[in-house]
């Protein structure tokens, strides 16, 4: 790696502490920050509202308690106005995942195409860089998306999901993705070879299992497609707004939709100049329908952008390739 590689794949952590820098204004932080301290002190999860005046003693299904404990431990190590820069740490780490997987696609180098991609994908997801618990949904997400692709190699990798999967669901709502994603990767291979892989099903329904270990036991389930059911229900953000509604479309959401066309041309591109052969090995069955799946889910939900630009970043790549 040459001295300008290096300093353009630094750039690309600066600009991400850069976007985390922000003041603490995230109304639901104290909160949290309450009952991961909650959590600690009486060592176990509440079943009821403690905190409201108007809900207090009402049944209360806390599924993102581990990311609050998280935040809070950080919060009384450093300072909660550092919960920010360490959920901005998070997406460090999710971009070099994201590094990871351009590697293991094979034909990569750190050049000025990255530099491209990077910045096109954290400016758009720059808005979501906050202390949110979230964050931890996209990291996750980044850790399976690479998984897969080590297991086309090795699939023991596989299953090293059947563990995160059971963290997951108990640090934040948006631990269905990982089900939905293992189920996309499923569907793929059977496109890709024709046949059903036993391993895979063996390693999804482990995986669905593993989810069972949480507060609330075989309760959680329903909780698994809330992401996607739970737009529009509040009417006191636009975070859920869907691409229908005018306070959808900020900056960001053009954004998203520019790399939406960018990766679409490069897909159609190539496969037309392939005539269709051997287009599973440019691009897996997986992560086109990854792809197509979560920009679907970006249109119903602002902050979804940021798992569509997780499957679309490697295209990015290729595309200014």
């Amino acid at each position: 790696m040459s001295i300008a590689q290096r300093i353009l794949f630094v750039f690309c952590f600066i600009l991400i502490a850069a976007c985390s820098i922000k003041n603490t204004t995230e109304p639901d932080l104290w909160w949290q920050l309450t009952t991961g301290e909650w959590i600690v002190e009486h060592k176990e999860v509440p079943k009821v509202d403690f905190l409201s005046f108007t809900f207090k003693g009402e049944p209360w299904v806390n599924i993102k308690w581990g990311a609050e404990v998280i935040f809070y431990m950080v919060a009384k190590m450093v300072s909660p106005e550092f919960i920010a820069f360490f959920v901005g740490m998070l997406y460090m780490l999710l971009f070099y995942l994201l590094f990871l997987v351009l590697k293991k696609r094979g034909g990569f180098t750190l050049n000025n195409a990255f530099g491209i991609a990077a910045a096109l994908f954290i400016v758009t997801i720059s808005h979501r860089i906050n202390g949110r618990p979230e964050a931890f949904s996209y990291l996750l997400t980044g850790f399976y998306l690479l998984i897969f692709y080590l297991s086309k190699s090795n699939i023991k990798w596989l299953y090293a999901l059947i563990p995160l999967q059971l963290i997951w669901t108990n640090l934040h709502e948006g631990f269905g993705i990982g089900i939905v994603m293992m189920g996309i990767f499923v569907l793929g291979d059977f496109i890709e070879h024709r046949k059903v892989n036993i391993s895979l099903l063996a390693i999804l329904l482990l995986s669905m299992a593993a989810m069972l270990v949480n507060p609330i036991g075989v309760k959680i389930y329903p909780y698994a497609i809330n992401i996607f059911t739970q737009l529009q229900t509040n009417t006191f953000t636009t975070e859920l707004s869907s691409f229908r509604q005018a306070e959808y479309w900020n900056t960001f959401a053009y954004l998203n939709l520019l790399g939406f066309l960018l990766s679409a041309f490069y897909l159609v591109k190539n496969y037309l100049s392939n005539k269709g052969q051997g287009f599973w090995s440019i691009v897996p069955a997986f992560h086109l329908m990854l792809f197509i799946a979560f920009f679907y889910l970006s249109l119903q939900s602002n902050r979804n952008i940021v798992y569509f630009q997780l499957a679309a970043f490697p295209l990015y790549y290729a595309f200014f390739e």
